[in-house]
């Protein structure tokens, strides 16, 4: 079976971690004859197993016919999936002209008309998929991972230790998360790890609220799931999110994951892990009076979801899905 994958972005976030998790699962399954395109001067690339084929194409203007006759070739007679919209679309009016099997898939709630149009679509989460007008068509698939064997560490600080990971842009909800744990009459160490364009006004938040003990941007960290399993507690603070890598990686790694009513978490954490955005501080002390009965309620959902997001049990789901738009 002959499978394209196609992001057209050249950074490397959310989507393009799950895109390059799937893709180099993809590429050790016998039947699958993987190839890949991507933008030239991508930071995806070299991310990918070696034996995967990879055609790099000009970013041009979705108007430019050259981008168009770059692809032709690649995709005729195959099976192509795409990932979020400029992808999408670029292969949608490719579609009219050139006969092939197209498969997309939305990755957060945000834009993409485009996939209103398409035959097949799959979401990563209920929420993708409320957001896309044609429903009936759409199968929801989730993201995976495959998870890491974690060293044990006997030490652990007496302070609370609370975890925020998300890139540092208002969308995430870090400064109302840090104006309310101000609010916290508690002992504990809020750490908030990622980078983006809000890192000066947090920092300065944090300052202005004398919190300089107490919290602190970490910046980029490598080893997240080291740090989700050292945290007492994680927090989601998103105000929209579109699956969330971190509420996965927490079913494998965390103690405790409390979440606002978004993405994947409101459709996997039972009410009593789902907090308002404005009511952080009182969930916080709650959690810390009360950490057994939070700490029981979220094993139930570790137990019942590890099996489901396995990378490997959602890089089936695909393969049979290519499978069947394949023959249909």
């Amino acid at each position: 079976m002959q499978v394209i994958q196609f992001i057209a972005s050249r950074g490397y976030g959310g989507a393009e971690k799950v895109f390059v998790d799937l893709c180099n699962n993809l590429s050790k399954v016998s039947d699958i004859n993987l190839e890949i395109i991507l933008l030239e001067n991508n930071m995806i690339e070299d991310k990918l197993n070696k034996n995967i084929k990879i055609h790099l194409i000009k970013d041009r203007s979705r108007l430019n016919p050259f981008l168009y006759t770059q692809i032709i070739k690649i995709v005729k007679n195959k099976i192509i999936h795409t990932h979020s919209a400029k992808a999408s679309e670029i292969i949608y009016k490719l579609s009219k002209f050139v006969e092939f099997v197209h498969l997309a898939t939305k990755h957060n709630t945000r834009k993409g008309k485009v996939f209103n149009k398409i035959k097949h679509v799959t979401a990563v989460s209920k929420s993708v998929a409320d957001s896309i007008k044609y429903k009936n068509k759409i199968k929801i698939i989730y993201n995976g991972i495959t998870p890491k064997i974690l060293t044990k560490r006997d030490h652990h600080d007496s302070i609370f230790n609370i975890l925020a990971v998300g890139r540092l842009d208002k969308i995430k909800g870090f400064n109302l998360l840090i104006d309310e744990i101000s609010k916290v009459n508690k002992e504990y160490i809020l750490n908030i790890v990622g980078e983006g364009k809000e890192f000066s006004n947090l920092n300065s938040q944090i300052i202005k609220l004398g919190l300089e003990r107490k919290v602190r941007l970490l910046g980029f960290k490598k080893e997240i799931p080291q740090l989700l399993s050292d945290a007492d507690l994680v927090l989601i603070t998103s105000l929209d999110e579109g699956f969330s890598m971190v509420a996965l990686e927490a079913v494998y790694y965390s103690k405790l994951l409390l979440s606002t009513k978004v993405g994947i978490c409101k459709e996997i954490l039972p009410k009593k892990l789902i907090f308002d955005i404005n009511n952080i501080s009182q969930t916080v002390e709650n959690v810390i009076d009360s950490y057994s009965s939070y700490e029981d309620v979220f094993l139930y959902v570790k137990e019942k979801y590890r099996e489901k997001f396995l990378l490997n049990n959602i890089t089936n789901e695909y393969i049979d899905l290519y499978r069947s738009i394949g023959q249909s």
